[in-house]
C-alpha cells in the first residue's frame, strides 16, 4: 500500500480540525486558558479535564465531550450544537449565548451554573442537574427534560415555557418551594397583594406563595412544621402615628399570631446594611404603634442555616413580650 501522509488519508478539512484539537489540548496542558475562534467540531474530547477553560467563538458542534470535566469554564458565543455531553461535570460553569440545540446532557452536572441565552431547543436534558442554576433567557422547546433536578433554580424569562412543559406532565424533578422567577414573569393582570414584584428581583414560590428569598422559604416552612399562623410578605396598610390623617402601606416578612399574640419575623439579607439601621427601626416603630409589641430580626444566613431553632426563638420572644 503506498504510503498516503494525513492530507491525503483524511482530507486537507479533516486535518486541520485533527491539528487545531492536538494544538487546543497542547496548549491547554502548558497552562493556557483562553481559546477564541476554533473550530473543533466533532472532536472526542470525552472524559478530558478541561477545568476553567474560556471559550469564545469556538465551534464545538456534534463535539464528543462525554464526561468531560469543564468545571467552571466559561462559554460564550459556542456553538455546542449536536454535541454530545452526557454524564460531563459543568458545575459552576458561565455560559452566554451558546447554541446547545441537540445537544445530549443526559446526566451531566451544571449545579450552580449561569445559563443565560442559551438555546437547548430539542436537547436532551433527561437525568441532568441544575440544581441552584442561574437561567435566562432559555428556550427550552421540545426539550427532553424527564427527571431532570432543577431544585433552587433560578428562571428569568424561560419560567413560563418551563412551567409549560411541567403542565404538560413531564416528570421534572423541581419542588414548588424552590422555584424562581423574575418580576417580569408575573401576571400583569394579577390580582395580588402578597410578594409584590420589584423591578430586577426574583420571586421564589413556595406552597403559591411568593417570597423573596429562600431565607424566606425556610422560615415559612419552619412555621409549618410548628402549626403556626402566618402571613408572608403581605401588604398592610397603616396610619403614621405623627399625622394621623395619613395612610400608608408597609410590607412585613413574616406577621405571626401564636397563642393569640401577634408579633413580626424579618429576615435580614445583604441588603440590610448598618447605615440603613436608624430607616429599619423606624419601619419597626410604625409596626409597634399599631399594637404589634414583639418585632424582631434574624439574619437570613442563619435563617437559612437554622430556620426551625429561629422560629422558636421567636415564638419564645412572642410569648415573652405579652
Amino acid at each position: 500500500m503506498p504510503h498516503m501522509d494525513a492530507q491525503e488519508f483524511l482530507g486537507p478539512y479533516a486535518v486541520m480540525q485533527y491539528m487545531d484539537a492536538y494544538q487546543f489540548l497542547e496548549d491547554y496542558a502548558e497552562g493556557v486558558r483562553y481559546f477564541c475562534e476554533k473550530t473543533l467540531s466533532e472532536v472526542n474530547f470525552s472524559g478530558r479535564d478541561l477545568r476553567s477553560v474560556m471559550l469564545r467563538l469556538v465551534n464545538l458542534s456534534e463535539a464528543c465531550l462525554i464526561g468531560a470535566d469543564l468545571r467552571g469554564a466559561m462559554l460564550s458565543e459556542i456553538d455546542l450544537s449536536s454535541a454530545d455531553l452526557s454524564g460531563a461535570d459543568l458545575r459552576g460553569v458561565i455560559m452566554s449565548n451558546v447554541d446547545l440545540s441537540l445537544a445530549k446532557l443526559n446526566g451531566a452536572d451544571l449545579s450552580g451554573a449561569s445559563i443565560v441565552k442559551v438555546k437547548l431547543n430539542a436537547a436532551h436534558l433527561r437525568g441532568a442537574k441544575l440544581c441552584g442554576a442561574h437561567i435566562d433567557s432559555v428556550d427550552f422547546s421540545d426539550a427532553d427534560v424527564e427527571e431532570t433536578d432543577f431544585r433552587g433554580a433560578e428562571f428569568s424569562n424561560a419560567f413560563e415555557r418551563f412551567a409549560n412543559k411541567r403542565k404538560n406532565g413531564d416528570n421534572v424533578v423541581c419542588s414548588s418551594d424552590e422555584v424562581v422567577c423574575s418580576s417580569e414573569t408575573m401576571p400583569n393582570n394579577a390580582v395580588n397583594n402578597q410578594g409584590i414584584p420589584y423591578p430586577n428581583s426574583p420571586l421564589y414560590k413556595w406552597n403559591r406563595l411568593w417570597f423573596r428569598s429562600k431565607s424566606e422559604i425556610k422560615i415559612a416552612q419552619a412555621f409549618d412544621r410548628a402549626n403556626v399562623f402566618f402571613m408572608a410578605n403581605c401588604l398592610a396598610r397603616l396610619s403614621d402615628p405623627h399625622k394621623p390623617n395619613r395612610r400608608f402601606n408597609l410590607e412585613p416578612d413574616f406577621v405571626v399570631c401564636h397563642q393569640g399574640k401577634w408579633g413580626i419575623l424579618e429576615v435580614d439579607g445583604h441588603y440590610h446594611r448598618p447605615e440603613n439601621r436608624a430607616k429599619e427601626q423606624e419601619r419597626e416603630r410604625q409596626f409597634q404603634f399599631q399594637g404589634i409589641r414583639a418585632v424582631y430580626r434574624f439574619d437570613a444566613s442563619r435563617c437559612y442555616q437554622e430556620p426551625d431553632t429561629v422560629v422558636s426563638e421567636f415564638l419564645k420572644l412572642i410569648e415573652i413580650m405579652h
